[in-house]
């Protein structure tokens, strides 16, 4: 599976960690694959239940009828919870085929701070295995900032935290393994045996 190197560009990176979800449609297990997909590779993030908490919407939109209807009816919706926040427009559409030809929803899209992707899905299996749903779950992860890291890489504290917690591990572990020895040399019948 070929790995695409999206560039996003700093303005466009969601730096904050919460946000809100807006569901149009039955997405069947699609949703829950997105946002495994995505806490997996940006575990800082978490869903909160107000929009005004919340730093960037994701709108799970699944076409149902006809994709400008059904896209459209989304970003309404969109709109009445907020007009200006970021958000991340995910366009769902039905299929068996995993190489199903369908059109750039981002046409339809033309609300500012707003990413569009298209993702294929079907009810039974949730998210289909294809080209197009990777390059969708790319751009939107890299569309979120680390959490808890900086630009260039590993801030330094990450990595001292890191250290520390390995050595707290062998510590614990060279203590308990004095503290074995230490019983074993000072049992009552060990003495015997020495002398």
């Amino acid at each position: 599976m070929p790995q695409y190197q999206l560039q996003v560009c700093h303005d466009e990176i969601i730096e904050g960690k919460y946000y809100f979800i807006i569901e149009t449609g039955s997405s069947c297990n699609s949703k829950k694959n997105i946002l495994d997909d995505l806490l997996r590779q940006r575990p800082g993030l978490k869903e909160v239940c107000s929009v005004g908490d919340s730093h960037v919407i994701l709108v799970f939109c699944t076409i149902s009828s006809r994709a400008g209807t059904d896209i459209d009816a989304a970003l309404h919706k969109l709109d009445s919870f907020s007009d200006s926040k970021p958000a991340i427009f995910i366009v769902l559409h039905h299929t068996f085929d995993p190489e199903k030809t369908i059109p750039d929803s981002s046409r339809y899209v033309t609300r500012e701070k707003t990413l569009t992707v298209d993702c294929l899905f079907h009810e039974d299996s949730g998210l289909l295995k294809c080209n197009r749903n990777d390059e969708s779950l790319t751009k939107i992860v890299q569309r979120f900032k680390h959490q808890g890291q900086s630009d260039v890489g590993l801030p330094f504290t990450s990595i001292l935290q890191w250290i520390y917690s390995r050595m707290r591990y062998c510590v614990s572990v060279v203590a308990a393994m004095w503290n074995c020895v230490r019983c074993y040399f000072r049992r009552p019948d060990r003495k015997r045996q020495t002398e």
